[in-house]
C-alpha cells in the first residue's frame, strides 16, 4: 500500500476512533453518579425493586393508549404510553407526566383519563433503567432525559404545553424547564424542598431550579402525606408563593397514588389546564 494511501486510512481510522471515544465518554459521564458513588446506585435500585415488574397487558383494555418510546442522546431507549385525547379532532395540548421514583408509566397511565378527556394528549415514560427503559438509573441521566423528552414533544408541535410532576418526578421536571421560557402550564406535587440533604449537588434543589420557572403553575401539598411530610416540603411551597406561583396544601391528600384520592387529583389537573390553556389546536 502506498504511503499516501496508508496515511489517508489511518487517519479515518484514528477520526472513527474519536467519534466513537467521545461519544462512550459521554454516555459514561451522563451514568456517573452525581449523589454519591455507591449511595445513589444503591438508592435507585431500591426504588426500582419496590416499582416492580412492567405489566403491558393491564392496559389491553384501553384502546386509546398506544406504545411509544425515544432514543436519548447516548442512545439508550426511553420506552412508555402515550394516553391520546379521547377529542380526536380538538386536541388542546400535551401533558407530559413524571411519576413517582416507585412507579412505572403502565401502572398510573389509565388514571390521566379525566385529562385526555379534557383534550390533552398524556405522555408517560419509564424512567431509565425502570420497567421497559434501557439505561442505569442515575440522576444526572434522567434530568437530561426529561429534557430530550420535551424538546421532542415540542417539535409535535400542539397549542398547548404542559406538564405534571409528582414527587420525585417534580424534582426532575423543575430541573429540565429551568431553562424553558415558552409558554406552559406546570403542575408540581407532593414535592421536597431539597435533594441535597441526600448528597446531591444544591444546584439540584427544588427550592433552587423553582426560582426560574417561568408560565403557569400549581403546586399540591398534603397535609397528611407521610412520604414528603409538610416539613420537608415547607421550604419550597414559601419559595413558589413567592414568586406568584399558586399554591394549595390540602388536608386530606396524602401522598400522590398512594393515598385514595387520585381521582380528585385528577380532576383538579384537569380544571387548571382547562382554566389556564389557550385556544384548543383544531389541526393536529
Amino acid at each position: 500500500m502506498e504511503a499516501g494511501v496508508l496515511s489517508s486510512v489511518l487517519s479515518v481510522f484514528f477520526v472513527i476512533h474519536s467519534i466513537a471515544a467521545s461519544a462512550s465518554n459521554a454516555s459514561h459521564a451522563l451514568e456517573d453518579p452525581i449523589c454519591g458513588r455507591f449511595k445513589e446506585p444503591f438508592v435507585f435500585w431500591l426504588w426500582n425493586s419496590t416499582a416492580g415488574k412492567p405489566n403491558p397487558d393491564r392496559l389491553k383494555h384501553n384502546d386509546n393508549i398506544k406504545d411509544i418510546s425515544l432514543k436519548t442522546v447516548d442512545g439508550k431507549i426511553l420506552r412508555g404510553y402515550q394516553l391520546s385525547s379521547s377529542r380526536k379532532e380538538d386536541v388542546a395540548g400535551y401533558l407530559l407526566v413524571a411519576q413517582g421514583n416507585a412507579m412505572l408509566a403502565d401502572q398510573i397511565v389509565d388514571s390521566f383519563s379525566a385529562v385526555s378527556n379534557a383534550g390533552y394528549d398524556v405522555f408517560v415514560f419509564d424512567f431509565r433503567g425502570y420497567g421497559r427503559s434501557e439505561g442505569k438509573r442515575r440522576l444526572r441521566a434522567i434530568l437530561s432525559d426529561y429534557r430530550e423528552i420535551k424538546n421532542y414533544l415540542d417539535t409535535l408541535q400542539y397549542k398547548n404545553r404542559s406538564f405534571y410532576g409528582m414527587s420525585f418526578g417534580g424534582i426532575v421536571l423543575l430541573d429540565a424547564l429551568q431553562d424553558d421560557n415558552m409558554d406552559k402550564i406546570v403542575v408540581i406535587d407532593s414535592v421536597p424542598s431539597t435533594v441535597s440533604d441526600r448528597g446531591c449537588p444544591t444546584d439540584h434543589d427544588p427550592i433552587n431550579t423553582v426560582s426560574s420557572l417561568s408560565g403557569t403553575s400549581l403546586f399540591i401539598f398534603g397535609d397528611q402525606d407521610r412520604v414528603v411530610t409538610r416539613k420537608a416540603s415547607l421550604e419550597l411551597s414559601e419559595r413558589a408563593k413567592d414568586i406568584a406561583q399558586k399554591v394549595l396544601v390540602i388536608d386530606y391528600f396524602g401522598h400522590p397514588f398512594m393515598d385514595g384520592n387520585a381521582n380528585a387529583r385528577m380532576n383538579m389537573i384537569r380544571e387548571f389546564l382547562k382554566f389556564n390553556q389557550r385556544s384548543p389546536n383544531t389541526t393536529r
